[in-house]
């Protein structure tokens, strides 16, 4: 992705020239799913496309709500020789906190194995949406590894958090 990412402006053909290169080169076992965005600081609009990867989140402080940033198609990468990615748009307001992971995050199991889920996370969203970003992070962090504290990580597990300034 390192190597060509930087040249297209638009996510849905970022994923698409990904897909290609990916059946190019791996084997056809294996297959990813991945979420791209495209953050413009100028305007704050956000463009995104996902390839088969689970929705990201939104927290909206104006309403104090959370948004799932869904696409309407986009298979993971590697699964068809070709396919088209679409691409959706939102603008990032004051005090807004963009919240992207990977979906080991939400699949951490409880000892009775149940799911950590979607639903839970943006629970946590809630529940810490007036901390400033690092903070969020760690709290989350936190709950994900109590919900499994004999075994809270068995994927690889990534949060990022953008929150955009107050003021303008």
């Amino acid at each position: 992705m390192r190597s060509f990412t930087n040249t297209f402006h638009y996510p849905s053909t970022a994923l698409k020239v990904a897909n290609e290169k990916l059946n190019e080169h791996l084997a056809p076992t294996f297959y990813v799913t991945m979420f791209y965005g495209v953050l413009n600081l100028e305007t704050m609009r956000f463009r995104y496309a996902s390839a088969g990867h689970e929705p990201m989140f939104l927290y909206r402080a104006r309403t104090q709500g959370v948004e799932i940033l869904k696409t309407e198609y986009g298979f993971p990468l590697k699964l068809m020789k070709t396919d088209d990615y679409d691409e959706q748009e939102v603008t990032l307001e004051p005090n807004d906190k963009l919240i992207l992971f990977t979906d080991g995050l939400v699949e951490i199991r409880s000892p009775e194995g149940k799911l950590f889920t979607p639903e839970r996370l943006a629970g946590l969203v809630l529940k810490y949406r007036d901390r400033p970003a690092q903070a969020f992070v760690d709290a989350i962090v936190a709950e994900t590894q109590a919900y499994n504290p004999e075994q809270p990580f068995q994927d690889d597990v990534t949060l990022f958090v953008l929150q955009r300034k107050g003021g303008r």
